[in-house]
């Protein structure tokens, strides 16, 4: 019983074949478990009662109960304005006749994943998105990522982008945290694990820094934000060259 790829019961099995062992082996390779999806408990006990006969659990675990088993956690994300973002950047797109693909990062863009063209691993969306506009879509590719994704691995594919000569646009939603998973620090904030003070990095003059010239930035706490920011969404779409906005949340 393992979650996830058969890793155990490959190794075990050639094991087994190596030094001469008959011996049956029951479990994802065989059928026995499920290898698509959670190993939730009453999968556990349907297989058990397939090759173990005569067995009977303390207690039955049935699939229609299965979200029960579940552990409780908060929703990071619930107070997410992802929405409202994408909202503003749909309405400029249509007034200037564009509908750009969107391609976002893990996080807590899965509040709006259905409104997303293409979302892959967490430091993606930059590579991704220019690599569509190299295989020549028409429309303007547009990248979508946090902070956090800003710092883990984003900054090989901008500075890839730049040598590219890249032009997509690129849209930083900056909360200061890694949210999704908890509201960890990372070397924008300010502050180290343990919370003691450390270097805060600046996400424009990093990205100044590997060459993007276009940089923009607006906070949507700001009187009139939603009036700059639909401003820069317009200027920026109609851009021909690589361009990143930093959109900070709180």
């Amino acid at each position: 019983m393992e979650e996830n790829e058969p890793f155990l019961e490959i190794l075990l099995q050639a094991y087994a074949q190596d030094k001469g062992f008959q011996v049956k082996f029951f479990g994802k390779q065989s059928g026995h478990v499920s290898r698509e999806g959670e190993l939730y408990r009453w999968q556990i006990q349907a297989a058990l009662e397939e090759f173990l006969p005569g067995f009977v659990p303390a207690r039955d675990y049935l699939k229609e109960n299965e979200k029960e088993e579940l552990p409780k956690k908060k929703d990071h994300c619930a107070e997410s304005r992802y929405g409202e973002i994408l909202d503003i950047l749909e309405e400029e797109a249509g007034s200037i006749d564009q509908k750009p693909v969107l391609v976002g990062d893990p996080g807590c863009l899965v509040k709006v994943a259905g409104r997303l063209d293409a979302k892959y691993a967490l430091g993606s969306a930059v590579a991704v998105a220019d690599g569509l506009s190299k295989a020549g879509i028409q429309e303007r590719a547009v990248a979508i990522f946090g902070d956090s994704s800003f710092f883990h691995t984003s900054l090989p594919a901008i500075c890839n982008a730049v040598s590219n000569r890249s032009r997509i646009l690129m849209i930083v939603l900056d909360n200061k945290a890694a949210a999704t998973s908890g509201f960890q620090p990372h070397p924008g904030v300010g502050k180290d694990a343990l919370g003691n003070e450390a270097p805060a990095l600046n996400i424009a003059e990093i990205a100044g820094a590997c060459g993007v010239k276009h940089i923009s930035s607006v906070d949507m706490d700001d009187p009139g934000a939603g009036i700059e920011l639909k401003e820069l969404f317009c200027e920026n779409l109609q851009c021909q060259e690589l361009s990143l906005i930093i959109i900070r949340l709180h």
